[in-house]
């Protein structure tokens, strides 16, 4: 038996080389087999097949929802519901290439029923569910998809647009605790993935939605055959996808709507949010008041700083207008000591030709007194 688990190197699907895929040959007949199923495991070259799609917008499909728009259960628990469904929308981007792969590839496993059940006689009591498969009619189980229906321009009608085909994906459970052991990258703002907790497909749901972009790893797990036959008559048997790791781009779900933001509880108490609202317009109250008082000892202080620069003004004027006073002052003082000397210098001078006079008098009367007494 091939370990399912083994870590193989995906290849991408690209690159995927259909005719090397190989099968193993089941054991109806062995005692080991007491599950309800027979299995064969798949190989490509010496490992697991496992492979990488391209990115794929889930426009449709997706993860199924626990019941229908209706409030009908379509699921008993989550474990029922663990898988996804990848459209293979053809307008997309190097998806047309992806299910051309897929197609051939459910044409080798049909040409290989021969080799997996051991001879074409117990072939022929088995039907082959292809992996590539088509919505059966408008009341399949509508996934996690928007509404798909466009209003014609002419007569305003909402009509319906057929769903894509599609593959099964089943998230990698562990065996006992049936807790999802699936690595789930949820890209950031920056475009970098980070790995996030995820234990079931509820989880999952959280990150995964309608136009949502993922890369997956798929491991083509095994070949499943029932060992009764259906009420047809005859005994399905189909390949089974396990996701071994998927990447996800959330950038274009912000535009999307508000679905996404709503996987939460939401509903609100309407008697506590009149307390909430009683609460908000008390503290905005308040805050009006603080924003109040803050301009008003902002004017006040203004006003102070006004008065301030006031005062400063008036006392360098007046302390101006004393400077020019002093210095008229002073010039006075200096005009009268002017004044003074001039006058002292005008007195010394009438005194000094008043004894200039006095003098030459008195050399006169002299040269009298000498001339007499000669």
């Amino acid at each position: 038996m091939v370990n399912a688990r083994n870590n193989s190197k995906p290849v991408l699907y690209s690159k995927l080389d259909v005719s090397k895929i190989e099968f193993t040959q089941m054991d109806t007949k062995s005692k080991e087999q007491n599950r309800r199923q027979f299995t064969s495991w798949i190989r490509y070259g010496n490992g697991n097949l496992v492979f990488q799609t391209p990115e794929i917008q889930l426009t449709s499909h997706g993860i199924p929802p626990k019941e229908g728009k209706d409030g009908s259960e379509w699921f008993k628990d989550d474990l029922e519901r663990s898988y996804i469904k990848l459209p293979l929308d053809e307008n997309q981007n190097r998806v047309s290439t992806f299910k051309n792969l897929l197609n051939n590839f459910d044409e080798h496993a049909r040409n290989n029923l021969k080799t997996i059940f051991g001879s074409e006689k117990s072939a022929k009591k088995y039907h082959y569910n292809h992996v590539v498969k088509t919505p059966q009619s408008n009341a399949e189980v509508n996934d996690d998809d928007e509404d798909e229906e466009e209003e014609n321009s002419n007569n305003d009608e909402k009509v319906k647009i057929p769903k894509p085909d599609y593959i099964k994906v089943k998230l990698d459970l562990n065996w006992e605790t049936k807790k999802c052991v699936t690595p789930v990258f949820v890209k950031n703002e920056s475009g970098k993935p980070e790995r996030v907790k995820v234990d079931c497909i509820s989880d999952l749901e959280k990150f995964v939605g309608y136009k949502s972009k993922i890369i997956c790893v798929i491991m083509a797990n095994k070949v499943w055959a029932s060992k009764t036959a259906d009420m047809t008559g005859a005994r399905q048997c189909g390949i089974t996808f396990k996701l071994i790791q998927i990447s996800i781009d959330n950038s274009d779900r912000q535009s999307s709507g508000a679905r996404q933001d709503f996987t939460e509880y939401a509903i609100i108490n309407e008697n506590e949010d009149n307390d909430d609202d009683d609460n908000e317009e008390a503290e905005k109250a308040e805050e009006a008041e603080e924003v109040e008082e803050a301009e008003e000892a902002e004017e006040v202080e203004e006003a102070e700083e006004a008065e301030e620069e006031e005062d400063e003004e008036e006392a360098e004027e007046e302390e101006e207008e004393v400077d020019d006073e002093d210095e008229e002052e002073e010039e006075e003082v200096d005009d009268d000591e002017d004044e003074d000397e001039e006058e002292e210098e005008e007195e010394e001078v009438v005194v000094t030709k008043k004894k200039t006079k006095s003098s030459n008098g008195t050399n006169k009367k002299s040269a009298k007194s000498k001339s007499k007494s000669k």
